[in-house]
């Protein structure tokens, strides 16, 4: 089923909006890292390995690396 001109039109409009959403989305949590950064390096870095460690790091870096390959993929970057 084609889609009118207006169809089209409306949807690029709604792509591009989450796009820049995601973008946002990326560049607070970026920033966040950056003005943290400091704080993690002498609270984080000096504990010994356990879990917690493990699941705060995870979910620092394996977060922030996603949103890169995902932005990178659809082209935002």
């Amino acid at each position: 089923m084609p889609f009118t001109q207006e169809e089209a039109n409306v949807m690029a409009s709604e792509a591009l909006a989450v796009q820049w959403v995601a973008a946002v989305c990326m560049t607070l949590l970026l920033y966040d890292n950056v003005i943290t950064f400091g704080q993690e390096v002498s609270t984080m870095w000096p504990m010994k390995w356990s879990i917690p460690k493990v699941l705060f790091l995870l979910n620092r870096y394996l977060v922030v690396g996603m949103l890169v390959f995902n932005a990178i993929g659809t082209g935002l970057a």
